[in-house]
This record gives structure tokens, sequence and C-alpha cells, in this order.
């Protein structure tokens, strides 16, 4: 089994960054979903409020958010997760006893402000190391056959951080070097646009001796534009007036949307139906003005608080 295999990763330690929601809801399968979900559903109601089935849908729209902004699973490193320190640990075990390269290195654990790395010799006699690209706090020492030294250094999560290690064998000279290069922390925040969007309709009913008679109606039409949706809950009608005869009694607007839209959809239909005239003989036609908020969601990468 590959050393890499052994690597894991502590959703524990996620917060309310974005990123850090992103990077969880990656290592997510239906295996460990009910499992996942008991832990987490008070933190994330809206990932874990219904099957897997539902959580898919829910994750497929954070990553959707995530490929219009520019940014996609291929950034990976960019993600900070906390590395788990049992894995640390037997990853670093599986590299001393398996690797054969003369000189090896590997992250042991970090914090917000330091970062431990540890290096080994992988050869069969001493050698001296040359560290470049950024200071050790510890003494720098002979590192002796397959031994391992730890070096701390100071980290700042909000820049690139590169380290490279070169060890010199005092038998022969031979010469080798190790580098570990992490990507800054990037962060992210979910950010809102809302407009209004209006249309109009129009209805009318009364006639042959019924409020009822010579209905007639014109339905208002909602087309959110591209990555926008609309939210039903803010629909209403902003005005109404008569354009025909006494006007009518009563009338009722129902809104309808593709059956197949989905908890956003981009289109809706503002119907009239049930018009009562205000007389049996005279039909009523008023004109009325609907609207309902279009809301689109994106994602862009902010500086640190």
């Amino acid at each position: 089994m590959p050393c890499e295999d052994l690597i894991q990763f502590d959703i524990e330690s996620v917060t309310t960054n974005i990123v850090n929601e992103y990077s969880m809801l990656q290592f997510i399968n239906q295996q460990n979903y009910d499992e996942i979900k008991r832990k987490y559903s008070v933190n994330f109601p809206e990932y874990f409020s219904g099957n897997y089935d539902d959580f898919k849908l829910a994750r497929n729209e954070l990553t959707r958010l995530f490929i219009a902004a520019g940014y996609s699973s291929q950034q990976g490193s960019s993600y900070r997760r906390t590395l788990s320190a049992s894995s640390a640990e037997a990853y670093g075990r599986c590299l001393a006893e398996n690797s054969h390269k003369p000189l090896s290195a590997w992250v042991s654990k970090s914090t917000d402000n330091k970062i431990a790395i540890n290096v080994r010799n992988g050869l069969n006699e001493d050698i001296d190391i040359q560290v470049v690209g950024a200071t050790p706090l510890n003494p720098i020492n002979l590192l002796h056959s397959a031994g391992t030294q730890m070096f701390m250094f100071d980290y700042d999560a909000s820049n690139d951080f590169m380290v490279g290690f070169n060890g010199i064998s005092r038998h022969n000279k031979t010469t080798d070097t190790a580098l570990i290069q992490l990507d800054k922390v990037r962060h992210f925040e979910v950010r809102t646009t809302r407009k209004e969007l209006t249309a109009t309709f129009t209805c009318g009913a009364g006639c042959h001796g019924n409020r009822e008679g010579c209905r007639i109606w014109t339905d208002a039409v909602f087309i959110a534009d591209q990555d926008y949706y609309l939210l039903y809950e803010t629909r209403k009608v902003v005005r109404t007036e008569v354009i025909g005869g006494p006007g009518l009694m009563n009338y009722e607007l129902q809104w309808i949307t593709d059956p197949d839209a989905g908890k956003k959809p981009r289109r809706y239909i503002a119907h009239p139906c049930n018009m009562n005239g205000n007389s049996v003989d005279t039909q009523g036609i008023i004109l009325g003005t609907c609207s309902i908020i279009a809301e689109r969601q994106y994602i862009v990468e902010v500086a640190p608080t």
C-alpha cells in the first residue's frame, strides 16, 4: 500500500468557512452519510435534513458555485484541512520503513503560526543537512544513518510556504534534496445578489347574467436571468387598476412553475383564475402588476479576517 493512502484529515475541525464546508462534503459517500448526519445535522441542517439523495443535490449546488466562481476541486491544495495526528504518525512510519530515497521530508504537524517538518536520512551513513528557503527555529544537527530530525518553522497560512532540505553525505559527498511546498490558505464566502422582477397580467369576467361569465385572462411570466433563481415566498401583487367595465369583485392568482424545477426554479407563471365580475351584465377587466425576487449566489475570494 502506498504511504499516501495512510493520510487522513480530521473533519471535526471544520468551521463555517465555506471552503472548509466544501472540503468536508467531498469526503461523504452513501456508506458514511448516516454517521456524518448524526454528528453534523445541527451544524449543517441545509445538507443533512433529508436522505442521501437530498444531500447530493445540496452538495452539487455548492460545487456549482465553486465552478461558477472559477474554483474547482483541482485546486485541492488550497483548501485547508487539518491533518490527523494519528495518520501523520503512520505516514511517517511508512516512509521510514519503505522509503529508499536518500532524503525524505514530510509535514508532521502544524498550527496557525508554526509548522513541524520531519527529515529522514535513508542512507547508511551520516549526512549534513542544509536548509534553504526558510530558517528553522531549532539547531541543525548531523543526521545519522536511518535517523529522523524534526525542524520547526514559523508559518503564516496566508502566504505560500516553501523550504528545501539538502543532504550531503560525509563519506562521498553524495547529495539529495527534499522539498516541502504549501500553498497559502485561501478564504471564500458566499455572497448574494437580489433583484425584483415585475410583470403584468389581465383578467376579466361578468356577462350574460353571470358574474363568472365571459372570463378572460393573460398570464404574467417571470424568467430569471442566467445563474439566478426565483424566490417563491417573495411573490406579491403590487397593484391593480380597472381598465374595462366595472372591474372585478374578486380573483385568484396561481403561481405555477415547471414540475422538475426543484427547489430553485428559474421560471414562474402568475395565472389569474376564478374571476367574478362586479356586474352580471357588463364584463369588468383589471390590469395587475405583480413581482417576485430573483436571487443569485456566488463565491468570492476574500481577505482573511
